[in-house]
């Protein structure tokens, strides 16, 4: 129902944790000293006051004021550069740094000359040019490894790298020059290996090679493990078994996946506000893994829970966790089938939305319209959900592109209930691309990692420590085991899920194209009978009992069906409360022995209609056709002479099934 929702989620908690520690780098308190504006005293206060990018008018003013007959050198192209950027002028910006870098070296401010380098390549990113990025990356991380003090900023070296991630140009560059700053910089202290490890296993998890960002999650438990007494060790411990819990979540492993939360839960962290940002990242991703396995009662026990912590977070914070509660009851409520109430939470949410000034928790707002969406699909407004995914789908980032296969899933389905073939044939499509697409991402990455961690990790890191790397490689090899077997529970569970209609277990509609073009032989030579059902008075039934009672309808016809044709067909939900039976190998006779046992079995479960014109409990009509041997014949064609014996046996007073001739 809201499987679109659980993706998202993943990236969700990655990005919470690069907002806050670009939060931490952000000084707000001081004010820009507007009484002495010299050069130095300017960049003085741009350092203090750095990432308010809004400075007010009178002081640009009186700043470009005081630097007319300054020395143009790299303080003043810098300076400049900067107040262009914080009004995005972004083509003078770039102008006035690369302007900046000319004589940059010989400037004694290491805050200039990083960060020339690193707002330049900001302005590039924004103006859509990737050309020397990396030699700007790289230029701010020499400047970095020269001063001591900067050196074991994971933050700033964090904002170095952390854009080019996002473009495709840079991205495999930006992880090499990651890399080699952990690995090739003398005295880094053990918080900044962690920090940047992390950061690392998150570029490779954007990424979605998961393999290596599993690698990079352990290096950071077991740094935190080995130095307990560093401050923040058990908030990197914390964080780095939610994120595998997060990629474990997302290969489909879900019960799994709340086993590394729960190790994250049970880390004790002293400081009360670290603890609460961990314990909340960490409670918000384990609430949609019990939504996953349907355990709602243990959900709204985390969502209990979390209410806890709130009042040691940040106020800023604080809105965006609230947002995101409301989200999870109105996600456990659409669990339940109970819309009009999850509509209230999610009104809720959206006008906190209004009211939330700083973002924490990003792309709550494609979250709440996927929830919506949800809720119109399953109440069959059809046209709004639409309306909505497409509007998400044109969003031009990257929350919306993490979850487009499963959009294209839910439109795809939409077109199969209304019967648009032709639309939904064109997103199974689109659908079955972007699966492949990404299966591949996944499957080079085991297979490149896997060849990696035996062939080269494991003699070079026995040389150089013995004991901890057997360990850790020891726990690689049990991991990729685990994501192994979690790529063939996902292949698996993908195609059932894409293929089985989750309320009823029998296949969806989407099956008919794959089974077809997998037995176009096979349904050329056989006798095939084809099966179209329909309960009697149905919307009725609907109408008078809700909405609720009308799947539970579904699903018993649905299993008298299924206990029926074991072995010996194939049960389809056609759309609403049409099944169609595919029968192969199957006579007229046979057909008619099944359907009947199947409408006996129904009428023995004796299900109240008392608003059916034909009997106070549950019928059926049906319609029969068998297709001869050696007779080709599309199966929808095939389905179409099955569904106008059925509109004889409606026409016929209904409770019944007609053969068609």
């Amino acid at each position: 129902m809201i499987k679109n929702i659980k993706s998202i989620f993943l990236l969700l908690t990655i990005l919470f944790i690069i907002c806050v520690s670009i939060k931490n780098n952000s000084v707000y308190a001081q004010k820009l000293n507007d009484s002495n504006l010299s050069k130095d005293s300017i960049i003085d206060s741009i350092e203090s006051t750095y990432n308010k990018k809004e400075l007010e008018k009178n002081y640009i003013n009186k700043v470009r004021a005081n630097l007319k007959g300054e020395v143009k050198d790299s303080e003043y192209y810098f300076i400049q550069g900067y107040i262009d950027y914080s009004i995005h002028d972004y083509k003078s910006a770039i102008k006035n740094f690369e302007l900046a870098k000319k004589d940059i070296k010989n400037s004694k401010d290491t805050f200039l000359k990083v960060y020339n380098y690193i707002l330049l390549n900001n302005c590039l990113l924004e103006e859509g040019k990737s050309e020397n990025l990396i030699t700007n990356a790289k230029k701010a991380i020499t400047y970095i490894k020269e001063d001591k003090s900067y050196k074991n900023n994971s933050n700033v070296v964090w904002e170095v790298i952390f854009p080019l991630s996002y473009n495709a140009k840079t991205k495999d560059e930006s992880i090499k020059l990651l890399k080699s700053y952990i690995e090739e910089t003398s005295n880094l202290d053990i918080e900044t290996k962690m920090a940047l490890r992390g950061n690392l296993a998150i570029i490779y998890t954007m990424d979605r090679k998961y393999g290596k960002a599993i690698y990079n999650y352990l290096d950071v438990i077991n740094l935190a493990k080995k130095h307990p007494n560093i401050d923040k060790a058990g908030v990197y411990e914390a964080k780095a078994y939610t994120f595998i819990g997060n990629i474990v979540y997302e290969l489909g492993l879900h019960k799994e996946a709340i086993d590394w939360y729960d190790m994250a839960i049970n880390i004790k962290i002293p400081n009360k506000l670290n603890n609460a940002e961990a314990k909340v990242n960490t409670y918000i991703n384990q609430m949609h893994a019990y939504l996953s396995i349907g355990d709602y009662d243990k959900c709204s026990d985390v969502v209990n829970e979390t209410k806890k912590y709130i009042k040691y977070l940040d106020k800023n914070e604080q809105d965006d966790v609230e947002i995101l509660l409301n989200y999870n009851i109105a996600n456990i409520n659409i669990h339940k089938g109970n819309y009009e109430e999850a509509k209230k939470y999610i009104k809720k949410c959206s006008e906190l939305l209004k009211e939330d000034k700083v973002e924490y928790f990003i792309h709550k707002d494609i979250f709440l319209g996927l929830s919506y969406a949800s809720i119109l699909k399953e109440e069959g407004n059809y046209k709004e959900a639409l309306d909505i995914y497409n509007k998400i789908l044109k969003l031009k980032n990257e929350g919306a592109k993490y979850i487009e296969i499963d959009i294209y899933s839910d439109i795809a389905e939409i077109y199969s209930k209304i019967g648009d073939l032709e639309s939904y044939k064109k997103y199974n499509e689109i659908l079955k691309e972007k699966k492949e697409s990404l299966d591949e991402i996944i499957k080079n990455d085991y297979i490149e990692y896997s060849i990696k961690a035996y062939e080269n990790e494991v003699l070079k890191e026995k040389e150089k420590n013995e004991q901890i790397k057997v360990l850790i490689m020891t726990c690689i090899v049990v991991i990729l085991i685990i994501i192994l077997i979690a790529r063939i529970v996902r292949v698996k569970a993908l195609k059932k899920l894409h293929y089985q209609d989750s309320m009823t277990g029998l296949y969806n509609r989407r099956y008919l194209d794959d089974y077809e073009q997998r037995n176009i032989k096979k349904l050329e030579e056989k006798e095939i009978s084809i099966v179209l059902l329909d309960i009697d008075y149905f919307k009725k039934y609907n109408d008078n009992y809700g909405h609720i009672e009308g799947d539970k309808v579904i699903k018993e016809v649905s299993n008298s069906v299924l206990m029926n044709i074991r072995k010996k067909g194939i049960g389809i939900r056609f759309g609403g409360e049409e099944i169609v039976i595919i029968l192969e190998d199957t006579s007229e006779n046979e057909a008619i022995e099944i359907v009947e046992k199947i409408q006996k079995d129904i009428k023995n479960k004796a299900i109240e209609h008392k608003y059916s014109l034909v009997n106070d409990i549950v019928t059926t009509s049906i319609g029969i056709y068998t297709k001869k041997k050696n007779m080709k014949e599309d199966i929808y064609l095939a389905i179409d002479k099955a569904d106008k014996a059925l509109y004889e046996s409606k026409n016929n007073g209904r409770n019944r099934y007609s053969i068609y001739n």
